[in-house]
């Protein structure tokens, strides 16, 4: 019997091992020792399947193909990156995002790959990121350490045991102060690993410029009248082209911004250096924020210009580069900080014998359009250290504040408890033992109760505890006149530890002649525990004598 029971005691611990020993296995991290990696998706590259914040879990493999989406490091970003096998050149793969139009630059190995998608779990990846927060992390431990006290407090040592006539009120007054005191020790944790001031930020704005040209011709050879931008310019047809600028700077803080501005050509011969300058325009002034500029090119000038160089120098070439650019100078003050900035927005084109065209395959708006973002300079200040927490943004000098003062009202709420415990103390005797031993104690009604002989006295509640821990059974409370008796009864004996109120008479068998004389304590009433669910029930048991 004792075996089977054993067993039955053996067979879930072994399963629970092997459990975790199977769950270690499958998702230890491999920076650990295990074979798995975590990875917080973090781009849209891969949607519409992937998303932002998603979590992907994957394991190493020994070989991988063409269509498995695996993670590995990319020297060039530097990050790690998630993507799908779409080619295998040699011994490295072609890999390429599914919203992506373009193959990564990167070619990893089987080497490079840390591992290849096992778990896609959606939207985990930003919790995970919220708890790796130094402060939320801080507070999930904090609640966490303050459950298990308080979880370990009020757990049962036996499935009969029951609490009865503890001061609850102070319990939970000290659950209470410990939950406040972690939380604000993380606060302060937090608070104090954040500095109080940061160099203040340079305000930044944006310069955008954006080209474009026009140029007469015929319907024969393009589909209007108008050679629009990105279409290439025959000299045969047309020579002049017109060209225009427009210029915006962005930011609300603006003030008292000026500059100039010009519009010219750059022609040049890049292998042997050679360059010749021409003006479209004239240097113009302007204010404000905003500005339009526009010229006339003569390509044939351009081509004359070439045409000369040769024959004085003898060089030849197949092609040369013309560049349009609109150098910006500006001057003023964003957010009360002065301003000096330049831009040189560049548009290229190649031209030959016969025609001039864009010097891109871009044949779009955004090959017309160059922006350059700036930041007001001269910055030396600081400006106080703002932190976000839990949504809200605290400034860290009054985060400080706050988590000192709720950690030394933590420790106003234990010196409280101490001292209202040490009255309590004073006042009632039984207090701290009841306090200490109160998930063991069961408060017996009545004084007519027969302890099974033999009747053994300890000297110490410490030694009741243990045996009533040892029997896997209850400590009965039974009160008489000036004294408490503490009784553990098992199917041999009963263990008993008196104690008497202070200034009163300690001699068992003086108190119990006492109580034979004494009405108050010879009733007929059933001896029952004030515990609704208390195993120590003895209902009809009725005794005109005094105890023992």
């Amino acid at each position: 019997m004792r075996s089977s029971s054993r067993l039955a005691t053996l067979l879930p611990n072994a399963l629970l091992v092997i459990a975790l020993a199977g769950m270690w296995f499958a998702f230890a991290p491999t920076k650990l020792g295990g074979s798995t990696a975590y990875v917080i998706v973090d781009g849209n590259s891969m949607e519409p399947d992937f998303h932002r914040g998603d979590l992907v879990i994957i394991r190493n493999a020994n070989s991988y193909e063409i269509g498995d989406i695996v993670t590995y490091w990319d020297n060039s970003l530097p990050a790690y990156v998630i993507h799908r096998i779409i080619g295998i050149e040699q011994d490295n793969f072609l890999l390429q995002g599914d919203n992506n139009g373009w193959i990564d630059i990167t070619r990893p190995s089987t080497e490079d790959i840390l591992g290849k998608l096992w778990i896609h779990i959606p939207n985990l990846g930003k919790l995970m990121a919220w708890v790796r927060i130094p402060l939320h992390f801080a507070l999930i431990t904090s609640f966490f350490i303050g459950g298990i006290l308080m979880t370990s407090s009020t757990s049962k040592h036996h499935s009969k045991e029951v609490k009865a006539n503890s001061p609850h009120y102070l319990e939970m007054s000290a659950y209470i102060a410990v939950a406040i005191f972690l939380v604000f020790l993380g606060f302060s944790i937090y608070a104090f690993s954040n500095p109080t001031d940061v160099p203040a930020s340079a305000t930044l704005y944006q310069q955008e410029g954006h080209f474009s040209y026009t140029a007469a011709s015929t319907p024969d050879i393009y589909d209007d009248a108008t050679i629009t931008s990105g279409e290439p310019i025959f000299t045969s047809q047309t020579c002049i082209m017109n060209v225009n600028f427009s210029y915006y700077l962005s930011n609300s803080q603006l003030q008292g911004i000026t500059g100039n501005h010009q519009l010219y050509a750059r022609v040049l011969h890049e292998k042997s250096g050679w360059q010749r300058t021409i003006p479209i325009n004239q240097k113009s002034i302007f204010s404000g924020n905003a500005f339009t500029s526009a010229g006339t090119l003569d390509l044939c000038q351009v081509e004359r210009l070439v045409a000369s160089l040769e024959e004085q120098t003898g060089l030849h070439a197949s092609n040369y580069k013309l560049e349009l650019i609109a150098p910006v100078l500006i001057s003023g003050y964003i957010s009360g900080k002065n301003i000096t900035d330049s831009f040189f927005p560049t548009l290229s084109f190649r031209f030959d014998e016969v025609h001039f065209y864009l010097d891109s395959s871009n044949r779009s708006d955004a090959a017309f359009t160059f922006t350059q973002v700036g930041a007001n300079n001269g910055i030396v200040s600081e400006q106080p250290n703002y932190v976000n927490l839990l949504g809200l943004e605290f400034n860290v000098q009054t985060l400080r504040i706050l988590s000192v003062t709720g950690f030394l009202f933590s420790i106003g709420l234990f010196i409280i408890i101490g001292v209202y415990g040490y009255y309590l103390s004073q006042e009632d005797p039984l207090f701290l033992l009841r306090l200490k031993y109160s998930n063991l104690i069961v408060d017996v009604q009545g004084t007519a109760f027969e302890p099974s002989p033999p009747i053994i006295d300890v000297d110490s509640i410490e030694t009741i505890a243990k045996l009533a821990e040892r029997h896997n059974t209850m400590i009965l409370h039974v009160t008489y006149p000036y004294l408490h008796d503490y009784l553990v009864q098992t199917t041999q004996s009963t263990y008993r530890y008196s104690l008497s109120l202070s200034g009163q008479p300690t001699d068992v068998a003086h108190l119990e002649e006492q109580a034979l004389y004494n009405p108050v304590y010879t009733h007929q009433e059933p001896i029952i525990a004030q515990h609704e669910n208390n195993p120590y029930t003895y209902g009809n048991e009725y005794s005109n004598h005094a105890p023992y």
